[in-house]
């Protein structure tokens, strides 16, 4: 019952005793945490630092695309603008013929194919027009749906206010995207100015629009109204959702939006003199991806760090430790009682020194060990001899006490005792006293 009790309790300290880790782990978890600290630091501090610096490069990037964007439509339309002073010059000409002026508008349609039509109006009275049969024809238009569309969409007050040029978007069949771009010129007095259109194709403002690989580009009339963009199935952006922009003509903004809930990277500028505005974006997920990949890459680079670290901590640990385990070996067998225990660590520093001072305790624990011996002996005897020396004198007062003389033992082996019986041998004692003679007779009768 006793031996199941102490099991119960041996079990119990067993079960309530903390769990024990090895200095080679406490070793190699501080040198894994100190390097996962200085590797996860660095990173982050890199990926912090590319990131700030790569958001910073992109939208350098897509303003100084935006600005070149908006100098080409510029020069564009100025083109277009000449053209169409052309155009207006020859239809108001009064010197030319009819037929010399058909002949001449022919010519200027072959060679400038972008326009499809030009007309002049005073007020809501068409003037004169002449256009492309061929190009309407092919989408089934008519010269009926440009005037349509005209009268649905009149100029606005501010176009006769201003000195600039007034361009919108006048897409009347998706088969044949058009701009108008219109100038006008002062009439007689009290007459309405007189406001010279050209209808022209947008695929110049397409290909202009057409950017570099990741980046979108869309360009909007004064209106907010798309014009053109690089990809046609891409989305633009809502021009009334943006942030109010106080943009100059000839300047540039950057900003960061969103656009059919996928955050972008943009930036917008004004053309000088024809109020275009110029967008370019590029989606956040793809101006990042070489951010990215250099996460990903400094991810492996300190997965490796990681894994070397451990192995060297490891080894390193061992290689601590293992002098210790020796150590703690050692002092297991001095605890036994062994004190002949001598190490052998050719180290050079602190446990080289407690190796060094475990053999030399070891050494004065042996001698000490030799000495008790030596002693424990020399103190065995001297109780013997103290012993024998207090029987002694134990004997010495107790005779002297009673005042008795001390009894004398001998044996006779094979002899007869002395006295006037000595007929048989006698084997027992006699005794025999100097004081009492008699005694010592009495005793040898008896034998």
């Amino acid at each position: 019952m006793q031996d199941k009790t102490k099991a119960a309790t041996g079990t119990a300290a067993a079960d309530r005793a903390p769990l024990r880790i090895p200095i080679r782990f406490k070793i190699l978890i501080i040198f894994l945490l100190l390097i996962s600290l200085g590797v996860g630091g660095i990173t982050f501090t890199m990926a912090n630092l590319f990131h700030t610096d790569k958001t910073a490069y992109i939208h350098d990037l897509t303003s100084v695309r935006a600005l070149n964007t908006a100098n080409e439509v510029e020069a564009l339309l100025t083109g277009y603008l000449e053209r169409l002073g052309v155009f207006s010059r020859i239809m108001a000409s009064t010197r030319l013929l009819p037929e010399q002026k058909n002949e001449l508008l022919s010519q200027l349609f072959e060679d400038f194919q972008e326009f499809v039509c030009v007309a002049q109006f005073q007020g809501q009275i068409e003037k004169a027009m002449v256009y492309d049969v061929a190009s309407l024809e092919a989408e089934g238009l008519e010269k009926v749906d440009l005037l349509n569309y005209r009268l649905q969409h009149p100029f606005p007050e501010s176009f006769f206010a201003s000195d600039e040029a007034y361009i919108e978007n006048s897409t009347v069949s998706e088969g044949l995207p058009t701009l108008t771009l219109s100038v006008h010129q002062p009439a007689g007095e009290g007459e309405p100015p007189l406001v010279t259109s050209a209808t022209v194709r947008l695929e110049m403002l397409r290909r202009l629009a057409l950017g570099i690989k990741g980046f979108e580009i869309f360009l909007a009339d004064s209106g907010g109204k798309l014009l053109a963009q690089s990809n046609p199935d891409g989305s633009a952006p809502n021009l009334l959702e943006l942030p109010p922009m106080e943009l100059a003509q000839g300047m540039v903004q950057a900003m960061e939006y969103s656009v059919g809930g996928q955050e972008v990277i943009g930036a917008f500028a004004r053309t000088q003199g024809h109020d275009i505005l110029v967008g370019v974006h590029i989606p956040k997920s793809a101006a990042y991806l070489s951010s990215q990949e250099l996460l990903k890459n400094l991810l492996a680079v300190a997965l490796g760090l990681l894994i070397v670290a451990a192995l060297v901590s490891l080894f390193w640990s061992r290689y601590i430790t293992r002098p210790l385990e020796r150590l703690t070996a050692a002092a297991k067998r001095i605890g036994q009682g062994q004190f002949d225990v001598k190490l052998n660590l050719n180290s050079r520093d602190e446990i080289g020194d407690l190796a060094g001072s475990f053999n030399q305790m070891a050494v004065e624990l042996n001698d000490r060990e030799t000495e008790l011996k030596h002693a424990h002996t020399q103190l065995v005897q001297s109780e013997k001899l103290a012993a024998f020396g207090q029987l002694g004198a134990g004997i010495a007062h107790e005779v002297t006490r009673s005042k008795t003389p001390l009894p004398v033992f001998w044996a006779l082996p094979s002899w007869r005792c002395a006295g006037p019986r000595l007929k048989r041998p006698c084997t027992s004692t006699c005794r025999s006293s100097k004081k009492k003679p008699s005694v010592a007779r009495r005793s040898s009768k008896t034998c």
